[in-house]
Protein backbone atom coordinates (compact mmCIF):
# COMPACT_ATOMS: atom_id res chain seq x y z
CA UNK A 1 0.00 0.00 0.00
CA UNK A 2 1.40 3.40 -1.09
CA UNK A 3 2.72 5.43 2.26
CA UNK A 4 4.70 8.32 0.29
CA UNK A 5 3.04 10.82 2.13
CA UNK A 6 4.10 9.38 5.35
CA UNK A 7 7.54 10.88 5.73
CA UNK A 8 9.71 10.61 9.07
CA UNK A 9 12.06 13.44 10.13
CA UNK A 10 15.61 12.57 8.79
CA UNK A 11 18.39 12.81 11.43
CA UNK A 12 19.04 11.09 14.54
CA UNK A 13 20.31 13.94 17.14
CA UNK A 14 22.94 15.47 15.26
CA UNK A 15 23.99 12.32 12.90
CA UNK A 16 22.74 13.83 9.34
CA UNK A 17 21.34 17.34 8.39
CA UNK A 18 17.21 17.88 8.92
CA UNK A 19 14.99 18.13 6.52
CA UNK A 20 11.55 20.54 6.75
CA UNK A 21 8.45 18.90 7.61
CA UNK A 22 5.40 19.95 6.21
CA UNK A 23 2.20 20.72 8.61
CA UNK A 24 -0.19 18.47 8.01
CA UNK A 25 1.33 15.14 7.82
CA UNK A 26 1.45 13.03 11.01
CA UNK A 27 5.15 11.66 10.32
CA UNK A 28 6.40 15.20 9.07
CA UNK A 29 6.06 15.37 12.64
CA UNK A 30 8.46 13.05 13.99
CA UNK A 31 11.72 14.63 14.50
CA UNK A 32 13.72 11.87 16.04
CA UNK A 33 16.39 14.92 16.50
CA UNK A 34 14.20 17.10 18.97
CA UNK A 35 12.22 14.83 20.57
CA UNK A 36 15.36 12.81 21.74
CA UNK A 37 18.44 15.37 21.82
CA UNK A 38 19.65 15.26 25.41
CA UNK A 39 19.69 17.84 27.65
CA UNK A 40 23.31 17.21 28.32
CA UNK A 41 25.49 19.39 27.22
CA UNK A 42 28.73 17.17 24.76
CA UNK A 43 31.99 17.75 25.78
CA UNK A 44 35.20 17.02 22.97
CA UNK A 45 36.26 13.47 23.70
CA UNK A 46 40.09 13.16 25.79
CA UNK A 47 42.65 14.52 23.03
CA UNK A 48 44.04 10.74 22.75
CA UNK A 49 41.02 9.76 21.19
CA UNK A 50 40.50 12.74 18.94
CA UNK A 51 41.86 11.02 15.63
CA UNK A 52 39.16 8.33 16.47
CA UNK A 53 36.25 10.40 17.07
CA UNK A 54 37.16 12.33 13.91
CA UNK A 55 37.79 8.42 11.92
CA UNK A 56 34.09 7.64 13.54
CA UNK A 57 32.53 10.77 12.02
CA UNK A 58 33.90 10.65 8.32
CA UNK A 59 32.78 7.00 8.27
CA UNK A 60 29.46 7.88 9.47
CA UNK A 61 29.21 10.54 6.67
CA UNK A 62 30.27 8.09 4.14
CA UNK A 63 27.82 5.35 5.34
CA UNK A 64 30.06 2.95 6.80
CA UNK A 65 28.51 2.83 9.56
CA UNK A 66 30.61 -0.59 10.99
CA UNK A 67 33.59 1.50 10.86
CA UNK A 68 31.76 4.01 12.27
CA UNK A 69 30.69 2.45 14.93
CA UNK A 70 34.07 0.62 15.51
CA UNK A 71 36.43 3.80 15.86
CA UNK A 72 33.85 5.31 18.74
CA UNK A 73 33.28 2.34 20.61
CA UNK A 74 37.10 2.41 21.93
CA UNK A 75 36.16 6.44 23.23
CA UNK A 76 32.84 4.91 25.30
CA UNK A 77 35.01 2.86 27.65
CA UNK A 78 37.26 6.39 28.60
CA UNK A 79 34.16 8.58 28.49
CA UNK A 80 31.16 6.82 29.96
CA UNK A 81 30.15 10.16 31.73
CA UNK A 82 29.49 11.71 28.29
CA UNK A 83 26.08 10.91 27.58
CA UNK A 84 25.80 12.07 23.73
CA UNK A 85 28.76 9.95 22.64
CA UNK A 86 26.77 6.83 24.51
CA UNK A 87 23.61 8.09 22.48
CA UNK A 88 25.81 8.37 19.30
CA UNK A 89 27.23 4.89 19.61
CA UNK A 90 23.96 3.32 20.50
CA UNK A 91 22.96 5.12 16.83
CA UNK A 92 25.38 3.48 15.18
CA UNK A 93 26.02 0.13 16.81
CA UNK A 94 22.12 -0.38 15.27
CA UNK A 95 22.74 1.08 12.33
CA UNK A 96 25.59 -1.19 11.98
CA UNK A 97 23.63 -4.41 12.92
CA UNK A 98 25.37 -5.22 16.01
CA UNK A 99 22.11 -5.38 18.46
CA UNK A 100 24.28 -6.74 21.50
CA UNK A 101 26.14 -3.60 21.74
CA UNK A 102 23.11 -1.59 20.56
CA UNK A 103 20.26 -2.69 23.37
CA UNK A 104 23.11 -2.76 25.81
CA UNK A 105 24.26 0.92 25.11
CA UNK A 106 19.80 1.47 25.34
CA UNK A 107 19.75 0.19 28.84
CA UNK A 108 22.97 2.52 29.88
CA UNK A 109 20.91 5.40 28.14
CA UNK A 110 18.01 5.07 29.39
CA UNK A 111 19.40 4.31 33.35
CA UNK A 112 20.75 8.21 33.28
CA UNK A 113 18.16 10.48 34.72
CA UNK A 114 19.18 12.99 31.31
CA UNK A 115 18.08 10.43 28.69
CA UNK A 116 15.31 8.79 30.20
CA UNK A 117 13.05 9.18 27.85
CA UNK A 118 15.23 8.63 25.00
CA UNK A 119 12.81 7.49 22.27
CA UNK A 120 15.20 5.14 20.38
CA UNK A 121 16.73 3.70 23.30
CA UNK A 122 13.09 3.12 24.40
CA UNK A 123 12.43 1.47 20.84
CA UNK A 124 15.34 -0.63 21.11
CA UNK A 125 14.19 -1.71 24.68
CA UNK A 126 10.65 -2.36 23.60
CA UNK A 127 11.59 -4.61 20.10
CA UNK A 128 13.83 -6.68 23.16
CA UNK A 129 10.80 -7.07 25.18
CA UNK A 130 8.72 -8.16 22.47
CA UNK A 131 11.20 -10.41 20.61
CA UNK A 132 11.29 -12.28 23.94
CA UNK A 133 7.42 -12.32 24.51
CA UNK A 134 7.82 -10.18 27.51
CA UNK A 135 4.89 -8.09 26.79
CA UNK A 136 3.98 -6.79 30.57
CA UNK A 137 7.70 -4.94 29.57
CA UNK A 138 6.41 -3.24 26.11
CA UNK A 139 3.34 -1.70 27.74
CA UNK A 140 5.60 -0.07 30.55
CA UNK A 141 8.14 0.79 27.93
CA UNK A 142 5.50 2.64 26.11
CA UNK A 143 3.87 4.05 28.84
CA UNK A 144 7.44 5.66 29.97
CA UNK A 145 7.88 7.14 26.56
CA UNK A 146 7.41 11.36 25.93
CA UNK A 147 3.77 11.90 24.67
CA UNK A 148 5.15 13.08 21.05
CA UNK A 149 4.71 12.86 17.61
CA UNK A 150 7.59 9.70 17.63
CA UNK A 151 5.64 8.17 20.15
CA UNK A 152 2.39 8.85 18.79
CA UNK A 153 2.88 7.38 15.45
CA UNK A 154 5.06 4.52 16.63
CA UNK A 155 3.26 3.43 19.67
CA UNK A 156 -0.30 2.02 18.04
CA UNK A 157 1.97 -0.44 16.04
CA UNK A 158 3.13 -1.56 19.02
CA UNK A 159 0.38 -1.44 21.21
CA UNK A 160 -1.83 -3.25 18.19
CA UNK A 161 1.15 -6.06 17.36
CA UNK A 162 1.23 -7.10 21.28
CA UNK A 163 -1.99 -7.32 21.84
CA UNK A 164 -2.13 -9.70 18.54
CA UNK A 165 0.69 -11.81 20.37
CA UNK A 166 -1.99 -12.14 23.37
CA UNK A 167 -5.20 -13.23 20.44
CA UNK A 168 -6.36 -10.24 21.28
CA UNK A 169 -8.14 -7.25 18.66
CA UNK A 170 -7.25 -4.08 19.23
CA UNK A 171 -6.58 -1.72 16.14
CA UNK A 172 -8.77 1.31 17.30
CA UNK A 173 -5.36 3.54 16.62
CA UNK A 174 -4.60 2.39 13.74
CA UNK A 175 -7.18 4.40 11.68
CA UNK A 176 -5.57 7.71 10.63
CA UNK A 177 -3.16 6.40 7.70
CA UNK A 178 -3.07 4.00 5.09
CA UNK A 179 0.19 2.36 7.10
CA UNK A 180 -1.34 2.34 9.77
CA UNK A 181 -5.24 0.93 8.34
CA UNK A 182 -3.24 -1.58 6.23
CA UNK A 183 -1.40 -3.17 9.50
CA UNK A 184 -5.04 -3.36 10.90
CA UNK A 185 -5.81 -5.34 8.08
CA UNK A 186 -2.99 -7.69 8.54
CA UNK A 187 -3.62 -7.88 12.15
CA UNK A 188 -7.50 -8.69 11.77
CA UNK A 189 -6.62 -10.86 9.36
CA UNK A 190 -3.54 -12.69 11.43
CA UNK A 191 -6.99 -13.48 14.35
CA UNK A 192 -9.20 -14.37 11.74
CA UNK A 193 -11.34 -11.89 13.30
CA UNK A 194 -13.17 -9.63 10.37
CA UNK A 195 -15.72 -7.81 12.67
CA UNK A 196 -13.68 -4.60 12.19
CA UNK A 197 -11.98 -4.75 8.41
CA UNK A 198 -15.15 -4.38 5.93
CA UNK A 199 -15.15 -0.81 7.50
CA UNK A 200 -11.18 -0.99 7.87
CA UNK A 201 -11.29 -1.28 4.30
CA UNK A 202 -13.75 1.33 3.40
CA UNK A 203 -12.05 3.74 5.39
CA UNK A 204 -8.76 2.84 3.64
CA UNK A 205 -10.19 4.03 0.11
CA UNK A 206 -11.40 7.22 1.21
CA UNK A 207 -7.61 8.35 2.04
CA UNK A 208 -6.34 11.38 -0.15
CA UNK A 209 -4.49 10.99 -2.78
CA UNK A 210 -5.40 7.20 -2.93
CA UNK A 211 -3.20 6.16 -5.65
CA UNK A 212 -3.91 2.64 -8.13
CA UNK A 213 -1.70 0.60 -6.69
CA UNK A 214 -3.26 0.71 -3.67
CA UNK A 215 -6.47 -0.01 -5.09
CA UNK A 216 -5.13 -3.35 -6.11
CA UNK A 217 -4.19 -3.94 -2.85
CA UNK A 218 -7.64 -3.49 -1.12
CA UNK A 219 -9.18 -5.39 -4.02
CA UNK A 220 -6.07 -8.49 -2.56
CA UNK A 221 -8.11 -7.82 0.89
CA UNK A 222 -11.43 -8.04 -0.50
CA UNK A 223 -10.23 -11.00 -2.62
CA UNK A 224 -8.27 -12.73 0.20
CA UNK A 225 -11.77 -12.90 2.36
CA UNK A 226 -14.28 -13.64 0.15
CA UNK A 227 -16.15 -10.79 -0.76
CA UNK A 228 -15.35 -11.00 -4.89
CA UNK A 229 -17.23 -8.25 -6.40
CA UNK A 230 -15.57 -5.43 -4.08
CA UNK A 231 -12.27 -7.10 -5.10
CA UNK A 232 -13.32 -6.89 -9.06
CA UNK A 233 -14.91 -3.36 -8.80
CA UNK A 234 -11.75 -2.16 -7.53
CA UNK A 235 -9.48 -4.31 -9.64
CA UNK A 236 -11.15 -2.55 -12.58
CA UNK A 237 -11.27 1.36 -11.15
CA UNK A 238 -7.50 0.35 -10.84
CA UNK A 239 -7.32 -0.64 -14.42
CA UNK A 240 -8.76 2.39 -16.03
CA UNK A 241 -6.30 4.47 -13.99
CA UNK A 242 -3.35 2.48 -15.22
CA UNK A 243 -4.90 2.73 -18.92
CA UNK A 244 -4.43 6.23 -19.21
CA UNK A 245 -0.95 5.92 -18.21
CA UNK A 246 2.10 5.78 -21.26
CA UNK A 247 3.62 2.43 -19.29
CA UNK A 248 0.41 1.18 -17.76
CA UNK A 249 0.01 -1.85 -20.11
CA UNK A 250 1.86 -4.52 -18.30
CA UNK A 251 -0.12 -2.88 -14.75
CA UNK A 252 -3.47 -4.02 -16.66
CA UNK A 253 -2.65 -7.00 -18.09
CA UNK A 254 -1.17 -7.89 -14.39
CA UNK A 255 -4.69 -7.08 -12.98
CA UNK A 256 -6.91 -8.54 -15.48
CA UNK A 257 -5.07 -12.17 -14.31
CA UNK A 258 -6.43 -11.31 -10.92
CA UNK A 259 -9.76 -10.58 -12.15
CA UNK A 260 -9.94 -14.01 -13.69
CA UNK A 261 -8.48 -15.68 -10.61
CA UNK A 262 -10.85 -13.88 -8.43
CA UNK A 263 -14.18 -15.01 -10.71
CA UNK A 264 -13.17 -18.54 -11.43
CA UNK A 265 -11.65 -18.97 -7.69
CA UNK A 266 -8.28 -20.43 -7.95
CA UNK A 267 -6.66 -20.84 -5.54
CA UNK A 268 -3.80 -18.35 -5.44
CA UNK A 269 -2.85 -16.50 -2.52
CA UNK A 270 -3.79 -12.54 -3.48
CA UNK A 271 -2.67 -11.18 0.09
CA UNK A 272 -0.08 -11.82 1.79
CA UNK A 273 -0.61 -13.65 5.26
CA UNK A 274 0.97 -12.53 8.78
CA UNK A 275 2.58 -15.71 10.50
CA UNK A 276 2.96 -14.48 14.16
CA UNK A 277 3.07 -11.16 15.38
CA UNK A 278 6.96 -10.93 15.26
CA UNK A 279 6.38 -10.95 11.49
CA UNK A 280 3.99 -8.32 11.78
CA UNK A 281 5.67 -5.94 14.06
CA UNK A 282 8.77 -6.53 12.34
CA UNK A 283 6.89 -5.62 8.99
CA UNK A 284 5.47 -2.33 10.41
CA UNK A 285 9.08 -1.27 11.61
CA UNK A 286 10.50 -2.14 7.61
CA UNK A 287 7.16 -0.35 6.37
CA UNK A 288 8.41 2.31 7.88
CA UNK A 289 12.11 2.45 6.82
CA UNK A 290 11.25 0.97 3.23
CA UNK A 291 8.70 4.92 3.58
CA UNK A 292 11.71 7.12 5.11
CA UNK A 293 14.21 5.23 2.34
CA UNK A 294 11.76 6.45 -0.60
CA UNK A 295 11.73 10.05 0.90
CA UNK A 296 15.83 10.38 0.52
CA UNK A 297 15.82 9.46 4.85
CA UNK A 298 18.23 7.34 4.32
CA UNK A 299 20.38 7.01 7.98
CA UNK A 300 16.56 6.80 9.85
CA UNK A 301 15.41 4.23 7.43
CA UNK A 302 18.65 2.32 8.18
CA UNK A 303 17.41 2.23 11.95
CA UNK A 304 14.23 0.97 11.41
CA UNK A 305 15.73 -1.67 9.52
CA UNK A 306 17.73 -2.88 11.52
CA UNK A 307 14.88 -2.96 14.45
CA UNK A 308 12.97 -4.74 12.14
CA UNK A 309 15.50 -7.46 11.43
CA UNK A 310 16.71 -7.91 14.75
CA UNK A 311 13.27 -8.93 15.56
CA UNK A 312 12.40 -10.91 12.72
CA UNK A 313 16.19 -12.01 11.33
CA UNK A 314 14.63 -14.31 7.82
CA UNK A 315 12.88 -10.78 7.04
CA UNK A 316 14.65 -10.71 3.58
CA UNK A 317 12.41 -7.90 2.62
CA UNK A 318 14.27 -5.56 5.12
CA UNK A 319 17.62 -7.61 4.01
CA UNK A 320 17.22 -5.98 0.57
CA UNK A 321 15.82 -2.69 2.08
CA UNK A 322 19.32 -2.52 3.58
CA UNK A 323 21.65 -3.92 0.67
CA UNK A 324 19.84 -0.79 -1.26
CA UNK A 325 20.91 1.85 1.38
CA UNK A 326 24.79 0.07 1.17
CA UNK A 327 24.55 0.15 -2.86
CA UNK A 328 23.28 3.71 -2.71
CA UNK A 329 26.30 4.67 -0.71
CA UNK A 330 28.79 2.55 -2.70
CA UNK A 331 29.28 0.43 0.35
CA UNK A 332 29.41 -2.75 -1.93
CA UNK A 333 30.52 -5.15 0.01
CA UNK A 334 27.95 -4.87 2.89
CA UNK A 335 25.73 -4.98 -0.17
CA UNK A 336 26.92 -7.52 -2.12
CA UNK A 337 26.80 -9.46 1.44
CA UNK A 338 22.96 -8.57 2.09
CA UNK A 339 22.09 -9.44 -1.13
CA UNK A 340 23.69 -12.84 -1.11
CA UNK A 341 21.40 -13.53 1.90
CA UNK A 342 18.43 -13.96 0.42
CA UNK A 343 17.48 -17.30 -0.27
CA UNK A 344 16.54 -18.97 -3.91
CA UNK A 345 13.06 -19.11 -2.41
CA UNK A 346 12.30 -15.85 -1.72
CA UNK A 347 10.09 -13.91 -4.65
CA UNK A 348 12.89 -11.27 -4.81
CA UNK A 349 15.57 -13.75 -5.13
CA UNK A 350 16.34 -13.31 -8.79
CA UNK A 351 16.24 -9.61 -8.79
CA UNK A 352 18.94 -9.80 -6.08
CA UNK A 353 21.39 -11.96 -7.80
CA UNK A 354 20.59 -9.08 -11.00
CA UNK A 355 21.32 -6.21 -8.59
CA UNK A 356 24.36 -8.21 -7.53
CA UNK A 357 25.77 -8.48 -11.24
CA UNK A 358 25.01 -5.11 -11.60
CA UNK A 359 27.08 -3.96 -8.56
CA UNK A 360 30.04 -6.50 -9.57
CA UNK A 361 30.16 -4.69 -12.79
CA UNK A 362 30.13 -1.26 -11.15
CA UNK A 363 33.17 -2.25 -9.44
CA UNK A 364 34.94 -3.93 -12.38
CA UNK A 365 34.59 -7.54 -11.46
CA UNK A 366 32.85 -8.19 -14.97
CA UNK A 367 33.66 -11.99 -14.79
CA UNK A 368 32.14 -13.06 -11.68
CA UNK A 369 29.21 -10.78 -13.23
CA UNK A 370 28.67 -13.18 -15.71
CA UNK A 371 29.67 -16.17 -13.59
CA UNK A 372 26.65 -14.95 -11.16
CA UNK A 373 24.64 -14.56 -13.74
CA UNK A 374 24.94 -17.64 -16.10
CA UNK A 375 24.56 -20.09 -13.09
CA UNK A 376 21.50 -18.21 -12.47
CA UNK A 377 20.73 -18.66 -16.10
CA UNK A 378 21.11 -22.25 -15.62
CA UNK A 379 19.47 -22.70 -12.73
CA UNK A 380 15.78 -21.15 -13.73
CA UNK A 381 16.17 -20.98 -17.15
CA UNK A 382 15.21 -17.25 -16.58
CA UNK A 383 14.32 -14.99 -19.82
CA UNK A 384 15.19 -11.64 -17.99
CA UNK A 385 18.85 -12.94 -16.77
CA UNK A 386 19.59 -14.32 -20.26
CA UNK A 387 19.12 -10.73 -21.78
CA UNK A 388 21.25 -9.33 -18.94
CA UNK A 389 23.84 -11.64 -20.04
CA UNK A 390 23.61 -10.42 -23.43
CA UNK A 391 23.45 -6.88 -22.42
CA UNK A 392 26.83 -7.33 -20.72
CA UNK A 393 28.56 -8.44 -23.69
CA UNK A 394 27.02 -6.31 -25.98
CA UNK A 395 28.07 -3.09 -23.73
CA UNK A 396 31.68 -4.96 -23.44
CA UNK A 397 31.54 -4.80 -27.57
CA UNK A 398 31.58 -8.54 -27.29
CA UNK A 399 28.49 -8.89 -30.15
CA UNK A 400 28.90 -12.41 -30.46
CA UNK A 401 28.26 -13.63 -27.58
CA UNK A 402 26.10 -11.11 -26.50
CA UNK A 403 23.98 -12.22 -29.47
CA UNK A 404 24.38 -15.90 -28.34
CA UNK A 405 23.00 -14.99 -25.13
CA UNK A 406 19.88 -12.92 -26.72
CA UNK A 407 18.98 -16.04 -29.03
CA UNK A 408 19.03 -18.66 -26.01
CA UNK A 409 16.34 -16.08 -24.56
CA UNK A 410 14.34 -16.07 -27.63
CA UNK A 411 14.73 -19.89 -27.52
CA UNK A 412 12.65 -20.04 -23.92
CA UNK A 413 9.75 -18.45 -26.12
CA UNK A 414 9.77 -20.94 -28.79
CA UNK A 415 8.25 -19.42 -32.22
CA UNK A 416 7.06 -16.34 -30.92
CA UNK A 417 8.15 -13.79 -28.24
CA UNK A 418 5.66 -12.53 -26.11
CA UNK A 419 4.63 -9.15 -25.88
CA UNK A 420 6.15 -8.34 -22.38
CA UNK A 421 9.30 -9.50 -23.64
CA UNK A 422 9.69 -7.45 -27.57
CA UNK A 423 13.15 -5.97 -26.51
CA UNK A 424 14.64 -8.62 -27.48
CA UNK A 425 14.61 -7.94 -30.80
CA UNK A 426 15.47 -4.43 -30.12
CA UNK A 427 18.83 -5.41 -27.83
CA UNK A 428 19.22 -8.38 -30.76
CA UNK A 429 18.98 -5.63 -33.59
CA UNK A 430 21.29 -3.39 -31.67
CA UNK A 431 23.88 -5.95 -31.68
CA UNK A 432 23.62 -6.61 -35.18
CA UNK A 433 23.87 -3.35 -36.06
CA UNK A 434 26.89 -3.03 -33.76
CA UNK A 435 28.29 -6.11 -35.10
CA UNK A 436 27.83 -5.25 -39.09
CA UNK A 437 25.43 -7.55 -39.69
CA UNK A 438 23.19 -5.08 -41.26
CA UNK A 439 20.54 -7.06 -42.81
CA UNK A 440 19.79 -8.82 -39.28
CA UNK A 441 19.63 -6.16 -37.57
CA UNK A 442 17.11 -4.51 -40.14
CA UNK A 443 15.02 -7.49 -39.82
CA UNK A 444 14.76 -7.62 -35.93
CA UNK A 445 14.81 -3.75 -35.35
CA UNK A 446 11.84 -3.80 -37.61
CA UNK A 447 10.02 -6.94 -35.89
CA UNK A 448 10.49 -4.84 -32.51
CA UNK A 449 8.77 -1.67 -34.65
CA UNK A 450 5.55 -4.38 -35.01
CA UNK A 451 5.59 -4.61 -31.40
CA UNK A 452 5.72 -0.53 -30.45
CA UNK A 453 5.29 1.38 -33.30
CA UNK A 454 5.41 4.45 -31.61
CA UNK A 455 8.33 3.86 -29.32
CA UNK A 456 10.74 7.18 -29.46
CA UNK A 457 14.22 5.38 -29.47
CA UNK A 458 13.47 2.80 -32.03
CA UNK A 459 12.17 4.80 -34.39
CA UNK A 460 15.38 7.09 -33.55
CA UNK A 461 17.77 4.14 -33.67
CA UNK A 462 16.37 2.65 -36.94
CA UNK A 463 15.52 5.95 -38.78
CA UNK A 464 18.88 7.03 -38.00
CA UNK A 465 20.59 3.63 -38.73
CA UNK A 466 18.46 4.32 -42.47
CA UNK A 467 19.65 7.82 -43.19
CA UNK A 468 23.54 7.03 -42.37
CA UNK A 469 22.94 4.69 -45.14
CA UNK A 470 21.53 6.71 -47.57
CA UNK A 471 18.74 4.39 -47.19
CA UNK A 472 14.39 4.82 -47.00
CA UNK A 473 15.38 8.86 -46.51
CA UNK A 474 11.81 9.40 -46.65
CA UNK A 475 10.59 6.74 -44.47
CA UNK A 476 13.19 7.39 -41.59
CA UNK A 477 12.51 11.07 -42.03
CA UNK A 478 8.78 10.14 -40.63
CA UNK A 479 9.69 7.83 -38.16
CA UNK A 480 12.48 10.35 -36.45
CA UNK A 481 9.68 13.27 -36.52
CA UNK A 482 7.10 11.02 -34.77
CA UNK A 483 10.50 10.31 -32.26
CA UNK A 484 10.73 13.93 -31.98
CA UNK A 485 7.13 14.45 -31.03
CA UNK A 486 7.28 11.71 -28.16
CA UNK A 487 10.54 13.31 -26.81
CA UNK A 488 10.85 16.93 -28.22
CA UNK A 489 14.19 17.51 -25.70
CA UNK A 490 16.11 14.78 -26.62
CA UNK A 491 19.27 16.11 -28.03
CA UNK A 492 20.31 12.69 -29.89
CA UNK A 493 16.65 12.47 -31.47
CA UNK A 494 16.81 16.04 -32.64
CA UNK A 495 20.19 15.09 -34.41
CA UNK A 496 19.03 11.94 -36.03
CA UNK A 497 16.00 14.47 -37.42
CA UNK A 498 18.24 17.02 -38.46
CA UNK A 499 21.22 14.70 -39.97
CA UNK A 500 18.24 12.97 -42.11
CA UNK A 501 17.45 16.17 -43.45
CA UNK A 502 20.52 16.73 -44.48
CA UNK A 503 21.24 13.46 -46.23
CA UNK A 504 17.75 14.17 -47.73
CA UNK A 505 20.29 17.55 -48.98
CA UNK A 506 18.10 19.91 -47.23
CA UNK A 507 20.67 21.58 -45.52
CA UNK A 508 19.26 24.71 -44.48
CA UNK A 509 16.21 22.74 -43.11
CA UNK A 510 18.90 20.69 -41.11
CA UNK A 511 20.61 23.14 -39.30
CA UNK A 512 17.91 24.49 -37.13
CA UNK A 513 17.17 20.79 -35.80
CA UNK A 514 21.14 20.19 -35.64
CA UNK A 515 21.94 23.17 -33.50
CA UNK A 516 19.52 22.98 -31.25
CA UNK A 517 20.93 19.39 -31.22
CA UNK A 518 24.52 20.68 -29.74
CA UNK A 519 22.49 23.51 -27.35
CA UNK A 520 21.01 20.24 -25.14
CA UNK A 521 24.65 17.98 -25.87
CA UNK A 522 27.63 20.41 -26.52
CA UNK A 523 30.08 17.79 -25.85
CA UNK A 524 28.88 15.49 -27.66
CA UNK A 525 31.41 14.97 -31.12
CA UNK A 526 29.34 13.31 -33.10
CA UNK A 527 26.76 15.72 -32.92
CA UNK A 528 29.30 18.81 -33.55
CA UNK A 529 30.53 17.07 -36.37
CA UNK A 530 27.09 16.88 -38.20
CA UNK A 531 26.66 20.38 -37.64
CA UNK A 532 30.07 21.03 -39.22
CA UNK A 533 28.96 19.48 -42.35
CA UNK A 534 25.69 21.18 -42.48
CA UNK A 535 27.18 24.70 -41.82
CA UNK A 536 30.01 23.68 -44.38
CA UNK A 537 27.33 23.28 -46.70
CA UNK A 538 25.41 26.30 -46.86
CA UNK A 539 29.26 28.48 -46.62
CA UNK A 540 29.47 29.01 -43.25
CA UNK A 541 32.59 27.52 -43.61
CA UNK A 542 34.35 29.44 -40.34
CA UNK A 543 31.65 27.79 -38.02
CA UNK A 544 31.72 24.80 -39.68
CA UNK A 545 35.72 24.23 -38.65
CA UNK A 546 34.76 25.84 -35.31
CA UNK A 547 32.19 22.91 -35.00
CA UNK A 548 34.89 19.81 -36.41
CA UNK A 549 37.59 21.58 -33.87
CA UNK A 550 35.34 20.66 -30.97
CA UNK A 551 34.20 17.35 -32.39
CA UNK A 552 38.14 16.44 -32.52
CA UNK A 553 38.76 17.92 -28.92
CA UNK A 554 35.62 15.48 -27.42
CA UNK A 555 36.10 12.55 -29.18
CA UNK A 556 37.61 9.06 -28.20
CA UNK A 557 37.64 7.88 -31.53
CA UNK A 558 40.74 7.58 -33.75
CA UNK A 559 39.31 7.00 -36.93
CA UNK A 560 36.58 9.59 -36.57
CA UNK A 561 39.17 12.56 -35.12
CA UNK A 562 41.47 11.25 -38.24
CA UNK A 563 38.20 11.82 -40.66
CA UNK A 564 37.29 15.38 -39.08
CA UNK A 565 41.00 16.17 -38.98
CA UNK A 566 40.77 16.05 -43.16
CA UNK A 567 37.82 17.66 -43.19
CA UNK A 568 39.93 20.99 -41.32
CA UNK A 569 42.33 20.70 -43.29
CA UNK A 570 40.84 20.48 -47.10
CA UNK A 571 37.31 21.55 -46.39
CA UNK A 572 34.11 18.71 -46.72
CA UNK A 573 35.16 17.01 -50.19
CA UNK A 574 32.54 14.38 -51.51
CA UNK A 575 35.47 11.80 -50.67
CA UNK A 576 35.17 12.48 -47.16
CA UNK A 577 31.73 11.47 -47.45
CA UNK A 578 32.15 8.34 -49.46
CA UNK A 579 34.88 7.58 -47.09
CA UNK A 580 32.34 8.09 -43.80
CA UNK A 581 29.45 6.32 -45.26
CA UNK A 582 32.16 3.15 -46.41
CA UNK A 583 32.95 3.15 -42.54
CA UNK A 584 29.71 3.22 -41.81
CA UNK A 585 28.42 0.51 -43.76
CA UNK A 586 31.39 -1.55 -42.72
Amino acid sequence: MKIATLILASCISGLCNTHPAAPNNPIHHISIENAEKPSTTTQAPTPIYAGKYLASRFAQQHHDWNHAYKFLSPIIEANKDQDELQRRAMVLAMGAGDYKSALQLARDVNGKSSNDQDILANLFLVAESFKTADYKEVYQILDSMPDNHTARFIGPFVKAWTAAAQNKLSIGELQDSTLKLYHAILISDYLDDYSEIKKTLVNAQKVEDIQPAEYVKIGDIYGHIGLKEDAIKLYKKAQDIFAKEDFGKLQVKIIGKKISDVQSGANKALFEEIRNPKEGLSKAFYDIANTLFSEGNDETAQIFAHIALYITPENYDVTLLLADIAAKYEQYSQALTYYQRVPKDHADYIPARHKMADMLVEINNTNKALNTLEQLAYATKDVKTRIRIGDIYRRNEQYGLALDSYNKAAKEFGHDIPDEYWHIYYLRGMAHEQAKNWENAEKDLQKALSYRPDHPYLLNYLGYAWADRGQNLDEALKMIRRAVELRPNDGYIIDSLGWVEYRLGNYEAAIPSLEKAVELLPYDPIINDHLGDAYWKVGRKLEARFQWERAINHSEDTEAIKLTQQKLETGLQENHKIAEAEQNAE
